[in-house]
């Protein structure tokens, strides 16, 4: 079943920065959590390619094991970004959720145009699904999230299962997926804008060529046979205080009705009070209403109910 959810525009950015001082700083805010940090773990190698854009991040609750596992993924446009960007509250929040974290780079475009950087974020989720038991994570229990371009790629991953069929994975591996403010789950539906063609980052990274659009599009994917997750989809007003871009909530409408059509679970949350970069910012902010809109999602996926135990001596 499909849920919707709006929040309504504010009046200015100075009401946005006060709340994040207020949750930031109440002495309400819970402890912080002590996490064991394994960086720079590389978990793909390429030909002149830094190994820096395929390594991920690990943190872990202490004195935990069998955590499920959220796999974040940063946006940047497809251009640029990293898996540092912005991280401690969400890190902070996960853990403090008893889910280990894990935070993916990805080659970046010029040099590595689509599929690549895709592949590369499964690659990331192989690695994770091999490996993530000796620190402390259920492999079998894996939540994609991604922000912009991340969101559009944790939701490809989640539609096409030969993404993770390149790893020998089932679709069943994630449990959940929350994505964050994408414009490309429909790029044909997006070219309407731009009189059949697509420009700006879109047109920059997915040219001109309809059947790259095909293939880049989440919804292309979607039948009834498909395993798709539960799906989180949350769009914000856009980049800009002072005006809504209207192919936000409709690309995530779109997507969310073509979900329900082949009875997979969707949610809808619009965020009209923030801006594109407003929500990278608040994620995982403790009692933020987008954090506390991801936490309820969460909490109500079979199999999150309860996500660590103790670890044995």
């Amino acid at each position: 079943m499909m849920k919707r959810q709006t929040h309504q525009p504010s009046k200015a950015r100075a009401v946005f920065t006060a709340l994040m001082a207020f949750v930031l700083f109440s002495g309400c805010a819970p402890k912080r959590v002590e996490a064991q940090i394994v960086r720079d773990l590389v978990y793909a190698k390429h030909a002149n390619t830094d190994v820096k854009l395929t390594s991920l991040d690990v943190y872990s609750p202490p004195g935990k094991s069998g955590c499920a596992v959220i796999v974040w993924v940063h946006g940047g446009g497809w251009f640029e970004g990293d898996k540092t960007d912005w991280i401690e509250p969400k890190s902070q929040f996960f853990l403090s959720e008893d889910f280990v974290f894990v935070s993916v780079n990805y080659r970046l475009l010029p040099d590595s145009p689509f599929p690549r950087f895709v592949q590369d974020v499964s690659d990331a989720i192989g690695w994770v699904n091999e490996n993530i038991a000796q620190y402390g994570g259920d492999p079998e229990r894996i939540v994609l999230v991604g922000f912009s371009s991340g969101a559009h790629i944790v939701s490809l991953i989640a539609a096409n299962p030969n993404y993770l069929a390149r790893r020998d994975l089932a679709s069943e591996t994630l449990k959940a997926i929350i994505s964050v403010d994408s414009a490309a789950y429909n790029l044909p539906l997006l070219s309407k804008y731009y009189k059949g063609k697509l420009e700006g980052t879109h047109g920059a990274v997915f040219g001109n060529d309809p059947k790259i659009w095909k293939a880049a599009s989440p919804i292309t994917f979607l039948n009834p046979s498909s395993h798709i997750p539960p799906m989180l989809l949350i769009y914000s007003r856009g980049v800009y205080e002072d005006q809504v871009n209207p192919n936000l909530g409709e690309q995530a409408e779109n997507f969310s009705a073509a979900l329900e059509r082949i009875g997979a679970e969707a949610q809808v949350i619009a965020f009209l009070n923030r801006t594109h970069q407003q929500l990278d910012e608040s994620l995982g902010v403790w009692n933020d209403p987008l954090t506390r809109s991801i936490s309820k999602f969460l909490r109500g996926i079979e199999g999150l109910e309860s996500s660590c135990q103790a670890q044995s001596e």
